[in-house]
């Protein structure tokens, strides 16, 4: 890590550089992250995620029930966390109370928050360490989130207490998510 490398809340996203794909030791990195995961998962027992008495633990949303008859609005984003600019402005978006557009026929319109937010993997580059998903994606929706937002931290089991409109995120999990064997992934 250089000493120009710049980390914590206090760093805007502005100030993010995106990561240096083409730069030898960025490419080194991540070749040797890609080694590690393949080497862990050639070794890896699954019989270790097996349930004994044959249920599988599931969270469940039930989306079906509830409170708003429209239709289901959702956000899709995949592959976020690379620079700061471009990760904020994209979080920025879908943490908007409501967002005013153009449609293709140059009317204008104004699109609501959607209820869900699925994150489609590769959260943060170029690996998976808690340091990268904490830099270049926690923070960045910290930054954008509007305070109108449907977007609050609740706990898991706080889901079926809420009241009023809320945001359910789901997350998808892909190859750089993966190099840490999605331990980090699943914490966050």
């Amino acid at each position: 890590m250089s000493s120009s490398y710049r980390f914590g809340r206090r760093t805007p996203p502005s100030a993010r550089r995106p990561v240096a794909w083409f730069a030898p030791s960025t490419l080194l990195h991540a070749a040797q992250e890609l080694v590690a995961s393949q080497d862990f998962l050639r070794n890896f027992d699954r019989r270790e995620t097996f349930v004994r008495d044959g249920r599988v633990e599931m969270e469940v949303i039930d989306l079906a029930r509830r409170e708003a008859a429209d239709n289901l609005i959702f956000d899709f984003i995949a592959d976020t966390g690379d620079g700061g600019a471009a990760t904020f402005a994209v979080a920025h978006a879908a943490l908007r109370h409501e967002i005013h557009a153009t449609d293709v026929n140059g009317r204008f319109v104004t699109l609501p928050e959607g209820e869900l937010l699925i994150l489609g993997g590769d959260l943060a580059y170029p690996g998976a360490s808690p340091h990268d998903y904490q830099y270049r994606l926690l923070e960045m929706f910290e930054w954008a989130r509007d305070p109108h937002s449907r977007f609050r931290r609740v706990g898991a089991h706080d889901v079926s207490t809420l009241s009023g409109p809320h945001k359910f995120v789901a997350a998808i999990p892909q190859n750089h998510d993966w190099f840490d064997s999605a331990a980090t992934f699943c914490r966050v």
